[in-house]
C-alpha cells in the first residue's frame, strides 16, 4: 500500500527577517532525499504574516550532488501546480499542499525547490525556519550575501509517496535541536546507513518551553505538550520514532526575562510533561527517546545552584524512568569531565548554552544508529 513519507520539514516559525531576505525574488532548497517513491506534493504556509504572497511559479527537480549548481547545469525540472494553478497567492494564515504530481526519485539523490514570486515579497515576517550555514542537509540561495543564517520562506514540507516500508524519527525539542547541530549529521549518518529506510525530520523550536506558550511578540511557539501531537502526528505518516530534547527553557526564560517570573516551575512539573509527552506518543504507536538536559552555567547570568539541582534532578529521573523506550544522554556527552556543570569548551558556541558545530558532531557520533533504526521499525 502506498504511503506519504515526509523527506523533509520543519515547523513555521514568526521571524522577523533581516533587510537581507526582504524583497526577495526567488528562494532554492536542495534537500536530501531517502525515499524511492513516484509522487511528490510540498506544502506551504503563510501562518504568521499579515501580507500575502504572490508566487509565479514553482519548480521541483532532481540533482545527484549537493555540488551541482543546477542553474548552470540546466537539469529538467517540473512545475508545481497549487489547485491546479501555477501561479496564486498565498494569503495571510492560509496553509495549502501542492497538487500531487508524478515525480520519480530515489534514496541519495537532492530534490531541488525552486520558488519564484510574481513580484518582490516585501515581507519583513518569514513563516519558515532558519538554519546556522553548512549545518543543514538543506542548502539554500535566497540571495547571495554570505551570511551566518540561512532563512527558508513559506515551504515547511515536502513529501514522497512510495510502495516502500518507510519510518520517520522525529527531533522534537528546542533552539539546540532546531538549528540543526546535531540533527544533520546524525541524518547524513542514518541515510548512509540505512538508505531508502528512514527518514529524521526536525520538530525543533526556537525557545521552546515544555509548559507554557510564548510570550506575545516573540517566536517561540506553543508550549511543547500543546503542540506534540499536531506538529508530530498530525503532520507525518509512518511516525516509528521520536527523540525529546526540550526542558532547558522551563528553567531558565522566567529567568532571564523571556518569560514572567510566574511562569518558573519546578523539576516535578517537568518530569510529569515528560511522563504526558510518553503517554502520547506511545498512544500514536511510536517509541520515544527522552534526552537529558544540556549544561548551561554561566548562560546570560541566570545560572544558580537551585537551578542547577533542578536540572541534575530531571536528569536523574530521565536516566532511571520506566516510561520512556530509553534516553540519549546529551548531558553526559557535551559536558566538561573537569566542571560537569559545564558544556565543554570545543562543544559550546561561545553562548554557554547552545552548540557548536564540533558539539553537535560529538552528540552525532555518541548515537547508537542501530538502535534508533530497530526502535523505530518495531
Amino acid at each position: 500500500m502506498n504511503s506519504w513519507v515526509s523527506c523533509w520539514s520543519y515547523v513555521p516559525l514568526r521571524i522577523e527577517l533581516p533587510k537581507h531576505y526582504q524583497n526577495l525574488e526567488e528562494q532554492m532548497l536542495l534537500i536530501k532525499n531517502n525515499v524511492n517513491g513516484q509522487k511528490i506534493r510540498v506544502t506551504l504556509t503563510n501562518k504568521y504574516d499579515s501580507e500575502e504572497i504572490e508566487f509565479e511559479e514553482i519548480f521541483i527537480g532532481n540533482v545527484y550532488s549537493n555540488s551541482i549548481l543546477v542553474k548552470e547545469q540546466g537539469i529538467d525540472s517540473l512545475k508545481l501546480n497549487f489547485k491546479g494553478n501555477k501561479s496564486f497567492l498565498l494569503k495571510p494564515g492560509e496553509k495549502i499542499i501542492s497538487d500531487e504530481m508524478d515525480f520519480f526519485t530515489e534514496c541519495n539523490e537532492y530534490i531541488r525547490l525552486e520558488s519564484r514570486f510574481k513580484r518582490k515579497n516585501r515581507s519583513s515576517v518569514s513563516t519558515g525556519n532558519f538554519f546556522i550555514k553548512d549545518q543543514d542537509i538543506t542548502l539554500v540561495s535566497n540571495i547571495k550575501d554570505d551570511l551566518e543564517n540561512l532563512y527558508v520562506q513559506k515551504v515547511i514540507k515536502v513529501e514522497i509517496e512510495t510502495k516502500e516500508e518507510i519510518k520517520t524519527i522525529v527531533a522534537f525539542g528546542d533552539s539546540i535541536t532546531n538549528d540543526s547541530k546535531w540533527t544533520a549529521p546524525l541524518t547524513e549518518r542514518l541515510y548512509k546507513e540505512y538508505p531508502g529506510k528512514i527518514t529524521l525530520v526536525n520538530s525543533g523550536i526556537y525557545g521552546n518551553r515544555l509548559l507554557n506558550d510564548s510570550e506575545s511578540g516573540y517566536f517561540f511557539g506553543e508550549a511543547g505538550l500543546k503542540r506534540f501531537e499536531k506538529d508530530i502526528f498530525e503532520e507525518h505518516n509512518n511516525v516509528g520514532l521520536v527523540v525529546i530534547l526540550e526542558g532547558i527553557n522551563d528553567i531558565i526564560h522566567p529567568l532571564s526575562g523571556t518569560a514572567p517570573v510566574s511562569e518558573k516551575v519546578d523539576a516535578e512539573k517537568i518530569i510529569e510533561a515528560l511522563k504526558l509527552l510518553i503517554y502520547k506518543a506511545h498512544k500514536n504507536d511510536s517509541r520515544i527517546l527522552l534526552g537529558t538536559i544540556t549544561p548551561f552555567y554561566n548562560y546570560n547570568s541566570v545560572w544558580n545552584e537551585n537551578e542547577e539541582k533542578k536540572r541534575q534532578k530531571i536528569n536523574k529521573w530521565i536516566r532511571n524512568n520506566n516510561y520512556s523506550d530509553g534516553f540519549i544522554d546529551f548531558d553526559m556527552i557535551l559536558r566538561d569531565p573537569t566542571e560537569p556543570r559545564k558544556l565543554y569548551y570545543e562543544y559550546d558556541s561561545g553562548d554557554n548554552l547552545h552548540l557548536s558545530i564540533k558539539g553537535g558532531k560529538k552528540v552525532s557520533e555518541s548515537i547508537d544508529t542501530k538502535k534508533l533504526y530497530e526502535l523505530c521499525t518495531k
